[in-house]
């Protein structure tokens, strides 16, 4: 749902510069907009990345190469399988369109031959690349990649970084908690690579996610042992957050890093204690068909 939120992109106004009354339907309108579509989803891909992290090393905290093979191998079919077909499929319809429409109307297929043959390939890692407004502490213009279908630059990225993970466990193992605030200063301030696939995004949370896993650390625990510092932090981020209005705004931008941390982890206790108090269970058949619904 939160994806869903995200993709929505409404227009909105930070609260600093709005010139209307924030509280006339207009100003609530536009204050709804950005916790739902800007800040508040914020946390569902980082949480995504988490989440993989501490499955992928969840009853693998040693390191062996057929281990690493199985997960890959798994990974191949819920993963990669489906999204090549899902890049290839709207691809081979785009193509078959144009040369109908080549062919109906007497025109050579010249052209829509050699948009096939010229991006058969970069339909599945980069075919669109933007150049942000945001920039890193150094002051570079970040930019961002994703294949021909553009939501599923995340499972372009966590692929690659399962693949990476034999370097993410030595990196976890002889570090130890150094890893964490070493790949958040990058997080915070964005001074990173810029290869597609390597968003230090990406890179941290699933870090982390591996780091609670291979030192046996529970996410539910921790959020508890924490709260009281984690929830209000994360509220106070929150209300910033949306008078800056998040990423679109060079202070929000600033800001948001933290407000996902804390809002992860605030997540984290949340639901746990829904699940707790009101016995929730989950549904079986949406479970099973949540990748397929999306």
């Amino acid at each position: 749902m939160m994806v869903v939120f995200i993709h929505m992109s409404p227009k909105t106004i930070n609260l600093i510069d709005v010139k209307y009354n924030l509280l006339s339907g207009v100003g609530i309108y536009n204050v709804v907009k950005i916790i739902f579509s800007h800040i508040i989803p914020s946390i569902a891909v980082p949480t995504f990345f988490f989440i993989s992290g501490f499955l992928f090393f969840f009853n693998f905290q040693e390191w062996s190469w057929n281990g690493y093979k199985k997960k890959i191998g798994s990974r191949i079919k819920t993963l990669l399988i489906p999204y090549i077909l899902w890049n290839l499929i709207p691809f081979l319809l785009i193509v078959g369109k144009g040369l109908i429409y080549d062919i109906s109307n007497g025109n050579p297929t010249t052209e829509t031959l050699a948009f096939f043959s010229n991006n058969i390939w970069r339909i599945f890692y980069v075919f669109h690349e933007w150049v942000g407004s945001n920039t890193d502490w150094l002051g570079n213009q970040l930019s961002s990649t994703a294949p021909l279908n553009v939501p599923l630059w995340f499972i372009r990225d966590l692929f690659v970084i399962s693949l990476l993970t034999p370097i993410i466990y030595i990196a976890v193992r002889r570090l130890k908690i150094w890893i964490i605030p070493i790949l958040f200063l990058a997080y915070i301030s964005k001074i990173w690579t810029q290869i597609p696939g390597l968003d230090i995004e990406s890179v941290f949370f699933f870090t982390v996610g591996s780091f609670f896993a291979l030192n046996k650390l529970n996410i539910v625990d921790f959020t508890n042992k924490y709260k009281y510092f984690i929830l209000p932090i994360s509220a106070i981020l929150l209300v910033a957050c949306t008078i800056y209005d998040g990423n679109k705004t060079e202070i929000g931008h600033n800001i948001i890093p933290f407000y996902v941390c804390t809002s992860i982890l605030s997540a984290f206790y949340l639901a746990s204690s829904a699940i707790s108090r009101y016995n929730i269970k989950p549904n079986k058949l949406i479970v099973s068909a949540c990748f397929f619904i999306y």
